[in-house]
């Protein structure tokens, strides 16, 4: 039985699916997108064959942002295959949205199941830093994708919750220098927890690949463990930091860790879980050479 849901892509859409993949849609589910995109796993049919793919269409945002949203993430698609973790696979993209109702793209489904603190976090975590270290050395440099930029503040002023509203200031001010030591890694830039999938105790797979970028290697481990912090604790954040630098052989860069934290503090209304934690960690960037 065809099932579907009421926010479905329209009908129009689905032909276009089936045209260029083969096959009828026979099934339908949305699945958990980003704030400007629709995603929804399709289940083409053809006689006794099924293949699973995903559909992410640009719905809240003007065409022409859609666009290059697409084309963007199709081209970032298209420079991991082959990366040492499972990634989508392009299979088809219209960013002029001559055929779908709006600019979409069509990837393969990676199997696996989405948790965003591990259970077990010793062996989770180590596996989580072990799959961004072999993407990591397997990524192409030099990729043909915009410069890492960081997200400017929601507001400048510092978050009502802080209470040391002067490292707000010097944070700010490390925000406003140029980063100290630029290099070319390419970098999934929303690397974290729930952009990855796990089969058993192991990775099997990193998605939502529609910010990438180029820019310096400690943004993806920087920001996870700036996710882990806020959505798990300080000891699954601290403990995720030192396997990747034991695994990759790296450091963690203090202008990559701040700018970060600037955009991760100023989203976050009070009350929240582990502010003490997260402006501990604002302090110790601060104060690191």
């Amino acid at each position: 039985m065809h099932t579907r849901d009421s926010d479905d892509p329209p009908p129009a859409t689905l032909r276009w699916v089936e045209s260029v993949l083969g096959g009828r849609v026979g099934g339908v589910r949305m699945l958990t997108g980003g704030w400007s995109s629709a995603v929804h796993a399709l289940r083409l049919e053809s006689g006794d064959a099924v293949r699973r793919v995903v559909l992410r269409r640009y719905v809240t945002v003007a065409t022409a942002v859609g666009r290059r949203a697409v084309e963007h993430e199709a081209n970032a698609l298209a420079l991991i295959r082959g990366v040492g973790v499972p990634t989508p696979e392009l299979l088809a993209f219209d960013a002029s949205a001559s055929h779908a109702d709006v600019p979409a793209l069509v990837m393969s489904r990676v199997k696996g199941v989405h948790r965003v603190c591990p259970r077990t976090p010793t062996g989770s975590l180590d596996e989580l830093a072990a799959a961004l270290v072999r993407f990591q050395e397997t990524a192409p440099t030099g990729a043909d994708l915009p410069p890492f930029q960081p997200y400017p503040p929601r507001s400048w002023e510092p978050p009502g919750w802080l209470t040391d509203r002067g490292a707000w200031a010097e944070a700010v001010a490390v925000f406003d220098a140029p980063p100290p030591s630029p290099d070319a890694a390419l970098l999934h830039r929303d690397f974290h927890t729930a952009n990855v999938l796990w089969t058993g105790a192991h990775v099997s797979g990193i998605v939502d690949w529609q910010a990438a970028c180029v820019g310096p290697l400690s943004v993806d481990a920087s920001w996870c463990s700036l996710q882990l912090l806020a959505r798990c604790g300080p000891e699954e954040a601290t403990f995720f930091r030192g396997s990747w630098v034991r695994q990759s052989g790296r450091r963690f860069d203090r202008w990559v860790d701040i700018v970060l934290l600037i955009d991760l503090l100023s989203g976050f209304p009070p009350p929240i879980r582990h502010a003490a934690a997260l402006e501990a960690t604002l302090k110790q960037c601060l104060r690191r050479a």
